[in-house]
């Protein structure tokens, strides 16, 4: 243990737990073990991997000192404010997953002493990280008037980030709501000054807890979200609101509101593509045809701004096997002539014609982008292009890398990593600001999808070889954007296939294989 280390626990305690609360002896157990995970925390003397086993063993310690209910308050609240302060000043998510295991792990014999103190602590808590933590740890804790703090968060909290997450938790856990309570997320839902995002987490919560209420509170609700649906404007705001309805009202009713029957062609397109990738068969809409569009190797690009980020690394200038060309061109190139199919050589090739088809196709509301990456990732235009004449550009340039006719040129290593940071920076003005810094104009007007066409894994991450830790971390930074990333591995995938999946899983997009 490093000098110091206890006695700087010690005033941290005494520090956090004054108020009046009787601070327990200097040299009891659980301050001696809270001592020893602040000097393991702060070392710098050990690999990373080593003090992580080092803590998780003391943690276990100290959880096992603090678990009997007749512990002090002022000593379970000692590990309850040390928690807090590592989430607060300590980067690594592993050490917050610890920290909220143990809380988690007290909640059965100190659930309402926790509660309490993290709640009373919100408002003058600066860090809003911090913050949108503790919303989640009272979520989790139970406490009994859960919705009246859930609605003051999220009236009132400055930052948009923890207003959204105390929408979230709404749902996440299955509270029953009243009708004052639907019609309090329903002012959310209805409120023109709220991003999508919000919008979204409101729908979602209200759908998940209208569903453990009352029969008279799930119609209120539906009758409510059918008159948005009628209202929605072409986002992925509108998704969440059918799914919302369909979970209400159940299979085959929906049909019965007048808003979703006008507009149930378009809502059969989106919904049977989206991001759980569930057909529509229980909305009786069996003979309505798919509202025609642009496609990506049989999927419908439904998003209004779509952002294409292409794998030109070495890897996708290997050729494509003769059986595997015909087997694309009988799935989705019937329209394409004979002649351009035998020119399509390599992976890139046929990458090139499937986006040039995609683009052709669209709409004039639709606008679109692509980023190509190896070792570096760049954008071919910085705005979202809608005119026939800028995507007839976009996509002649595209050829022009491909050919190697363009200073961005095939080649090198696949650096995922800095591809997906320079798509979470694009925004419709032309510019480019760190996803942290967005405004919330450029958070609403960027991209709304990525899709990804890849043949390989990422090779130039800290995260070589750990998929669930390479996720992780996009999405930390993605939390300011909440892209869905849609992937497309191409043939030569191999191994990669299981990355692609899981990426495109846990940011809400849908994984669909480029062959069969």
């Amino acid at each position: 243990m490093r000098p110091g280390a206890l006695s700087i626990a010690g005033m941290l305690l005494v520090a956090l737990l004054g108020r009046g609360a009787p601070v327990f002896a200097a040299e009891s157990k659980v301050e001696v073990q809270i001592g020893k995970v602040q000097a393991l925390v702060t070392s710098k003397e050990k690999p990373r991997t080593e003090l992580r086993k080092a803590i998780g063993s003391e943690l276990a310690e100290l959880l096992i000192l603090v678990l009997p209910k007749e512990t002090p308050p002022a000593q379970v609240l000692g590990v309850v404010d040390l928690c807090l302060f590592y989430r607060r000043a300590d980067p690594d998510p592993w050490l917050h997953d610890k920290m909220a295991e143990i809380l988690e792990q007290l909640r059965d014999t100190h659930g309402d002493l926790i509660a309490d103190h993290v709640r009373k602590g919100l408002k003058n808590e600066p860090d809003w990280r911090v913050r949108d933590w503790i919303v989640r740890l009272v979520a989790s804790l139970a406490p009994p008037d859960r919705f009246a703090f859930f609605s003051a968060t999220w009236d009132r909290d400055v930052n948009p980030y923890v207003r959204e997450t105390a929408l979230e938790m709404v749902g996440e856990h299955g509270l029953r709501v009243d009708e004052n309570q639907v019609d309090a997320i329903m002012r959310v839902i209805g409120d023109a000054e709220q991003d999508w995002q919000r919008h979204v987490a409101a729908i979602r919560a209200l759908a998940k807890a209208a569903r453990q209420s009352a029969a008279p509170v799930t119609r209120k609700a539906a009758q409510k979200l059918a008159a948005q649906v009628a209202e929605a404007e072409w986002s992925p705001r509108q998704r969440e609101l059918v799914a919302a309805l369909r979970r209400l009202t159940g299979a085959g009713s929906l049909e019965e509101h007048a808003p979703f029957q006008r507009r149930a062609e378009y809502w059969r397109r989106v919904m049977e593509f989206d991001s759980r990738n569930r057909p529509l068969a229980d909305l009786s809409l069996k003979g309505l045809a798919p509202t025609p569009g642009p496609t990506l190797f049989g999927r419908p690009i439904v998003e209004r701004r779509a952002l294409f980020l292409v794998d030109i690394s070495e890897s996708m200038l290997a050729p494509l096997d003769r059986g595997d060309v015909d087997k694309v061109a009988r799935e989705h190139w019937a329209d394409v002539p004979a002649a351009r199919v035998a020119e399509t050589k390599t992976r890139l090739d046929a990458v090139c014609l499937e986006l040039e088809r995609a683009v052709n196709a669209a709409p004039g509301a639709q606008g679109f982008t692509v980023v190509v990456f190896a070792e570096t990732a760049a954008a071919l235009d910085l705005r979202f292009l809608s005119t026939n004449d800028d995507r007839a550009k976009l996509i002649a340039r595209l050829a022009n890398v491909r050919a190697g006719r363009d200073p961005l040129r095939p080649g090198g290593i696949s650096n995922l990593a800095a591809a997906l940071d320079r798509c979470l920076a694009l925004d419709t003005s032309g510019t480019e600001t760190r996803a942290d810094q967005l405004s919330d104009y450029n958070r609403r007007d960027g991209p709304q999808a990525i899709y990804l066409l890849s043949d390989g894994d990422y090779t130039t991450t800290p995260f070589v070889g750990n998929h669930n830790a390479f996720v992780a971390d996009f999405q930390g930074v993605n939390r300011y954007r909440r892209l869905v990333v849609h992937t497309f591995p191409l043939p030569g995938a191999g191994a990669a296939r299981s990355f692609l999946s899981h990426l495109a899983t846990e940011t809400g997009g849908a994984f669909t294989k480029v062959l069969k």
